[in-house]
Formats: structure tokens, C-alpha cells, sequence
């Protein structure tokens, strides 16, 4: 049976081709890339501030090895119980990134904050790792 739906779908296949040919990060199904992230330092601390759209607490797995942080994040797109699809452009997704600090960190004293799909991680510099200033004595 004709269908503009299925017009509309091959032309997406056609184009989503192109775009994993020129650029793989550009692919829009099935995609494993992902999960844009900013750093900033202070004197004390990394703060990685990440976007998990549409992500839950339990969708996220934080791990750390040596001064390595890891994110990994999974969303399943779900339908109504009975529904049948007639067009997809949202797919399921898998993402992982991972970060290694230049300094040492303070594994244990991670902490991870999930609000309206940003996830923001706060990572501690081992003490050995921050700034100490010296008082210089006279006599």
C-alpha cells in the first residue's frame, strides 16, 4: 500500500547514508556518540555538567577508574501497549563517555545531580592535587 509516510522514511534513510558517509558522529539512528558534555576547574574541584535528554536516575551508570570518570547513559523510546508504528525518527540510545583528569581526584567524594536532563557531576581534586600556599616565616 502507497503511503507518503514511506516516501518520507526512504529519503531519511537516504539522507541519514549521506551523513554517517561524510560524518559517522552526524548518524541519526542507533547513534552510540553522544552525551555532549562542558568541564570547568576550580582550585578545589571539576564540575562536568552533561546532557542526558530524556534520561532517568536509573538510565545513568557513573564509574571511575584511577582519575578516569565514566558515563554511560541508555533511553528505550516506548510505546503505548497495542500501538503500531507508523513512522520512527526517535530511536533507542546507548551513549558512553569517559574523562581522565590530569591531577588525581577524590573518587569518594563524586557526587551526581540530575535536573531537567542536564546531569551535573561534581568531581573533588585529591588533596595531594589542590593549591597550598606556603606562609614564609621570618627570624
Amino acid at each position: 500500500m502507497y503511503s507518503l509516510w514511506n516516501d518520507f522514511d526512504r529519503t531519511l534513510s537516504a539522507f541519514d547514508q549521506l551523513l554517517r558517509e561524510v560524518e559517522p558522529s552526524f548518524a541519526r539512528r542507533g547513534s552510540r556518540r553522544g552525551l555532549p558534555f562542558n568541564v570547568s576547574e576550580t582550585d578545589t574541584a571539576y564540575t562536568l555538567v552533561a546532557q542526558v535528554p530524556g534520561m532517568r536516575a536509573e538510565d545513568l551508570t557513573i564509574e571511575t577508574e584511577g582519575n578516569t570518570v565514566i558515563l554511560k547513559g541508555r533511553r528505550a523510546v516506548e510505546l503505548p501497549e497495542g500501538a503500531q508504528v507508523l513512522h520512527r525518527e526517535r530511536a533507542d540510545v546507548q551513549v558512553e563517555r569517559s574523562l581522565r583528569f590530569r591531577t588525581p581526584i577524590d573518587r569518594e567524594g563524586i557526587t551526581a545531580r540530575l535536573d531537567k536532563g542536564l546531569l551535573t557531576l561534581t568531581v573533588p581534586k585529591a588533596p595531594e592535587a589542590r593549591p597550598r600556599r606556603i606562609e614564609v616565616s621570618t627570624g
